[in-house]
């Protein structure tokens, strides 16, 4: 892949270590563009607002693309200088075949940040990448909110908090408000940052007091003169950072009460720290200059709601590093006299920038996945690591692994098929008819369930012989059919990363695909090994389907050995929900929707009867029918809060751990079902319907189903009936 840089930068060959011929291309530059041999001398001067550049090598078939590691910045003499290492086609990996070096000078308005970009996930509230305390997603806030002290303080600082949380289903803001963490709700959520007690929301805005002096470029760069005008001399200066001095913001007194008040919630917190961690390898991070609203230049809480500046963007490496470079603007000029400038010399105030990163979704490069944050009061140099939660990446790059074709489905691995056709590791179990049960990190965590979705196929063909592919499918035992779905992978055409088609269509009678791991072109490293783009919904029927991919040589011919089928099994068909809209209280009368129920003066708590169903829809007939029914959960809302009650049905999914067993298909199975609908008494948990000091209130009864099933990205999340509202008076 290429590397994306901005602005200007010297660009030498350090080392070259290889046998095989090097070369690197700078494309999309304003000045510099051209290949340039791995045995250039001297250094290549390359300008531009965004431009990239690649390292290929020769192993005797043509120059293919390198993989590239960004090692991060250092500063020396008075220069930001960076090394590009590269690992060619040849055994070894030990990026040391070509070694290019970047070099630019340190000016008082060109900040460079860089870091790593991984996703998290598992036990942890926070997002790992800040020092401050950041919630990133709905799910985060709720699980900070069942402790009880991070609970507390949390509503202190923001009593409309629990508004931001979604109510997709019965909510509770003291246990879960939602049944399941997938999908997210569409609207955006911002990102809450916390500030520990004692200290600012916000923290003021850093100001510096900036030196300059006048320095002349070096004059034995090849292209400089192009890019640069020279002044009488022929001389090619710009202004050089002589010294950078801090200007303190205002104190702020210890609060020695916060502080203990903080030892105490990160104490009990402590243990939601550990996360998960991989790294997020060619994704697009997109940068903006942020712009506080005047509550957050007060200290105020963060709220997302300022002015944005787009900087650029750029992408990560093979390994999720990145550098980034972007230009300001000086604040204020400081009075020559006053500050004793010497000739040549300026000086300014300059306000440290605040920044905001966006992760692009991977196959779609120019839609966000993911929104940090502020990073707050940036300085010319800073690393900034950035963490994606794990639900909001979709696809993540996989390298291949192992031997095998086909290696897996969305983000979850998948072993060698064996004689059965079942796939089988430690942590991962296929079965022989698709059903999936993975306990592996690198995707959802799924148990016994079915597919449903667009599928994500991963393959690796890096054989130099397979040049194309065809995909077939079919049920066990019948025919095979052609495979033909369009789909497209980014690459880079010139400086510019974009999507390109990898279906060719129908060739020699066969659906064909473009093997882009053998191609010439520098399609995006990890997500070379993405064969197919299948909408479940493509098959007519649920039940097992089998995907066969064989390898095709230059001449369109099958490739001997490169074939493999994958078994998966389909589930498109939803769940049947339905809360009846008539509810009883019980010796009181029953109501409709938005009826109202009055009391009766000598009780405080009758019961609430309702009746609803929860039942798979059009269960696969095969092999005797499937169930992938999970559970389903009715609660209740009280004004805009939960409201607990006795007798929520049990989650209703009578399997053993550990057995897969498919026979549950919902309430059609349980006792006293009529026509699939049971009845439930409801009573408040504790309390009453209405406190001593209450005469009226809104109520609401609502209903989830889930089904066991995933595309391999996430699993499906609960469905919701309609709910049904009614009132309660005295």
């Amino acid at each position: 892949m290429a590397i994306k840089m901005q602005g200007a930068w010297f660009i030498r060959v350090k080392a070259k270590n290889a046998s095989f011929p090097q070369e690197f291309i700078v494309s999309g530059a304003s000045s510099g563009n051209g290949t340039y041999p791995g045995t250039q001398a001297g250094e290549i001067f390359v300008t531009g607002a965004s431009w990239t550049i690649s390292v290929r090598n020769n192993p005797g078939t043509g120059f293919q693309s390198s993989q590239m590691k960004l090692k991060f910045p250092t500063t020396s003499g008075g220069f930001r200088q960076f090394d590009i290492e590269s690992n060619d086609a040849g055994n070894d990996q030990d990026f040391d075949d070509l070694i290019l070096t970047c070099r630019t000078p340190v000016t008082a308005n060109d900040h460079l940040i860089y870091g790593h970009v991984s996703d998290y996930s598992g036990p942890c509230i926070f997002n790992p990448c800040f020092p401050y305390w950041v919630i990133d997603t709905p799910i985060k806030l709720q699980e900070a909110l069942r402790i009880p002290d991070l609970r507390k303080y949390l509503l202190e600082i923001d009593p409309n908090l629990l508004r931001r949380i979604p109510k997709p289903g019965p909510p509770d803001p003291i246990g879960p408000v939602s049944l399941n963490p997938q999908p997210l709700p569409p609207l955006k959520f911002t990102p809450i940052a916390i500030a520990a007690p004692g200290q600012l929301a916000t923290p003021l805005k850093q100001r510096f007091l900036v030196r300059t002096e006048e320095k002349a470029f070096e004059a034995n760069a090849v292209g400089k003169k192009q890019a640069h005008a020279a002044d009488a001399s022929g001389a090619m200066t710009y202004q050089a950072v002589k010294n950078i001095q801090e200007i303190p913001p205002a104190a702020i007194s210890a609060d020695v009460a916060a502080l203990n008040r903080n030892a105490k919630i990160s104490s009990a917190i402590a243990r939601f720290r550990f996360c998960d961690s991989d790294t997020l390898a060619n994704v697009r991070v997109r940068f903006w200059e942020y712009d506080r609203t005047d509550a957050e230049k007060a200290g105020g809480a963060y709220s997302g709601e300022g002015e944005r500046t787009a900087l650029g963007s750029t992408l990560t490496d093979d390994f999720g590093n990145y550098i980034f470079r972007f230009t300001t603007t000086p604040d204020d000029t400081v009075d020559e006299i006053q500050n004793d400038l010497a000739e040549g010399e300026n000086a300014f105030v300059a306000v440290a920038p605040d920044i905001i990163a966006e992760v692009m979704q991977p196959l779609s490069p120019s839609l966000p996945a993911f929104e940090t944050a502020a990073y707050w009061n940036i300085p010319l140099l800073k690393r900034i690591n950035i963490c994606v939660p794990r639900e909001k990446i979709g696809v993540r790059p996989l390298a291949c692994e192992g031997q095998h074709i086909l290696q897996g489905v969305g983000n979850i691995p998948l072993a060698a098929p064996s004689g059965s056709g079942a796939r089988v590791s430690a942590d991962t179990s296929l079965s022989s008819i698709g059903i999936i049960t993975s306990t592996n990190s690198l995707g959802p965590r799924t148990d016994c369930s079915a597919w449903a979705g667009t599928l994500l196929l991963r393959g690796c063909l890096k054989n130099q012989t397979v040049k194309y592919y065809t995909l077939e499918h079919r049920r066990p035992g019948e025919d095979w059919q052609q495979l033909s779905v369009e789909f497209t992978l980014p690459r880079f055409f010139g400086a510019f990363l974009s999507s390109a088609q990898v279906y060719q269509g129908i060739v020699n009678g066969k659906a064909t695909y473009l093997n882009v791991e053998t191609d010439g072109n520098d399609w995006l490293m990890a997500f070379r090994n993405i064969k197919a783009q299948i909408p479940s919904t493509i098959f007519p029927e649920s039940g097992p389907r089998e995907i066969r991919i064989t390898g095709l040589n230059a001449a369109y011919a099958p490739v001997a050995g490169v074939q493999e089928t994958l078994v998966l099994f389909i589930l498109n068909n939803g769940i049947d929900l339905d809360l009846k809209p008539e509810i009883e209280m019980v010796g009181v009368g029953k109501i409709t929707e938005c009826g109202l129920f009055t009391l009766p003066a000598d009780r405080e708590n009758p019961v609430i009867q309702v009746s609803f169903k929860s039942v798979q829809s059009n269960v696969p007939p095969v092999y005797g029918g499937y169930g992938f029914m999970s559970d389903y959960a009715v609660g209740m809302t009280k004004g805009a809060s939960g409201f607990a009650t006795t007798n929520p049905p049990s989650p209703a999914n009578p399997r053993a751990a550990g057995v897969c067993d498919l026979t549950f298909t919902g309430t059609n199975t349980e006792p006293g079902n009529v026509a699939g609908y049971v009845d439930l008494e409801l009573s408040p948990a504790s309390g009453r319907w209405l406190e001593p000091n209450q005469t009226f209130c809104t109520f609401g009864v609502y209903l989830n189903g889930h089904l066991r099933r995933t595309d391999g990205q996430s699993n499906e999340g609960y469905s919701s009936a309609v709910p049904v509202l009614f009132g309660i008076q005295r």
